[in-house]
């Protein structure tokens, strides 16, 4: 499960936590390095370069174009890393180095040092477990459901492979998710206990707002979920005019906070507020797929279709219209969040995502398309038939051979082997989808490229780690059968 990074969005990300764990305010070396160039009087001056995903702000300093969100989460990490780069040794680059691509000095320092922060999706990704765990189990009121939605979650969706990434994807639909969670348990608690309802309506406001410091593009589900809160809470519960303005405020006030965070920062580092660091990269900032490519590549295309690296949403669609009947403001407000994100990702310009595992632009909207799975486990005539179980058994058993895939390579260095001309193959070929080309490597015997030694090496306590992997994944598929109705009474 990862233990290093991978792409080059991550290096820039982790840059940025370092100096900020620095005191160096977000400032980073760029990927491009800096160059000896000889001036006019024939002196040497060290200049910099404009790396992959920076732009040079104020006083000649690089700054990354993404959100300072997950980095500043991530401080602890790169501290926990420095120490453990104290007790590292030469005789640790063994274990430690990875023959893969990196984008960063190949040292035993460089390697300890990302460590711990390539673990940080991962916590990420159990938290967000537990959240649909809890979201599903008051939804459906069942906690059978619960236990089930989310092990499927972790198991046989993207989330898989992505838990061992670097990438704010994770970070950013877990805001999301928890800012909904959030107002859903203010509209439960209102009744009874007003002030936890506001203190909810506070943390759901901070939520979405953190959410847009970590990705600007977490603002499109802003609608959705205050769709939600217009329909459960506002028509509701709020009688007053007053009472209707504090409930505004008490969630408003912490989102337009980090929004303005947003601005002040982009002031201070490029000298206006609207100025961003995607405004200097080559793509810039621009809305030219059209619509009918980026929701064909995102849905049906055989190198991003949602449904193709997490087979289970495929009953997700179903699964929405069981919630409308169940709770209508809920699925009105998931539903105009997933619709408006799809729309949005669909007509930016680099919707595909580079290189990575499966449709990434649109990660956030799995944990709230995983909801929609609950009535599987949650309504009595469902999986009552045999046909039904198997049927399911094999979706489930496709998502999580797929993401094992993910898990088993490195989608970076699939990509590192194929020619330029033809990494948009991957996209729509079925010939170039990533599980194909992941599993080719995996069966031409280039284990080096597969699993970093500090899982194949020597140390039986680092193989047995690598063991427990699949023993929880085992554990995981077993307790979702135990949780399958073997009898029903209708």
């Amino acid at each position: 499960m990862g233990g290093h990074l991978y792409s080059p969005d991550e290096e820039i990300l982790f840059r940025t936590a370092e100096s900020f764990a620095l005191g160096r305010g977000g400032a980073i070396e760029p990927l491009g390095g800096v160059a000896r160039v000889l001036n006019e009087r024939g002196e040497v001056e060290i200049k910099r370069e404009q790396g992959f995903a920076t732009r040079q702000g104020t006083g000649g300093q690089e700054y990354a174009q993404y959100g300072i969100g997950q980095p500043l989460l991530a401080v602890p990490l790169v501290w926990s890393g420095k120490v453990f780069t104290r007790v590292a040794s030469d005789s640790m680059l063994e274990v430690l180095h990875i023959d893969g691509l990196q984008y960063h000095e190949r040292t035993v320092r460089s390697y300890a040092l990302r460590l711990p922060a390539s673990r940080f999706n991962q916590l990420i990704t159990a938290l967000t477990a537990y959240l649909i765990y809890l979201l599903v189990g008051h939804l459906y009121q069942n906690r059978r459901a619960a236990i089930a939605t989310a092990l499927i979650y972790v198991s046989a969706t993207l989330a898989l492979p992505h838990s061992k990434t670097f990438f704010t994807e994770p970070l950013a639909g877990l805001c999301a998710l928890g800012s909904f969670g959030l107002l859903v348990r203010s509209t439960h608690l209102w009744a009874s206990d007003r002030a936890r309802g506001k203190s909810a309506l506070v943390y759901s406001g901070f939520l979405l707002g953190y959410g847009i410091l970590t990705r600007l593009d977490t603002v499109m589900f802003a609608p959705g979920i205050a769709l939600f809160g217009y329909l459960a809470l506002w028509r509701g519960h709020l009688q007053s005019a007053s009472e209707k303005w504090r409930v505004l405020l008490s969630w408003g006030i912490p989102l337009a906070g980090c929004v303005c965070v947003v601005f002040v920062l982009n002031a201070i580092r490029f000298g206006s507020p609207l100025a961003s660091g995607y405004s200097d990269q080559p793509e810039g900032v621009q809305f030219s797929t059209p619509l009918w490519i980026g929701l064909y590549g995102f849905l049906f295309s055989s190198g991003k279709s949602l449904f193709l690296f997490s087979p289970p949403l495929l009953l997700a669609p179903i699964g929405w219209w069981k919630l409308r009947q169940r709770n209508i403001s809920a699925a009105a407000g998931l539903g105009v969040c997933v619709l408006l994100f799809l729309l949005f990702q669909a007509k930016w310009r680099n919707w595909e995502g580079g290189w990575c595992w499966g449709p990434r632009h649109i990660f956030q909207i799995t944990p709230m398309l995983a909801l929609c799975l609950g009535w599987l486990f949650a309504e009595p005539k469902v999986l009552a038939k045999a046909w039904q179980r198997i049927g399911l058994t094999v979706i489930i058993t496709a998502g999580l051979l797929v993401n094992l895939l993910g898990v088993a390579a490195s989608f970076i260095d699939v990509y590192s082997k194929l020619p330029t001309q033809d990494h948009v193959r991957t996209l729509f070929e079925p010939l170039y989808t990533l599980p194909r080309l992941h599993y080719l490597l995996m069966t031409h015997g280039q284990w080096d490229l597969l699993i970093p030694r500090m899982l194949a090496g020597p140390a039986p306590i680092l193989r047995a780690a690598a063991c427990m992997v699949f023993v929880v994944l085992g554990i995981s598929v077993w307790g979702l059968w135990k949780t399958w109705p073997r009898k029903v009474e209708c």
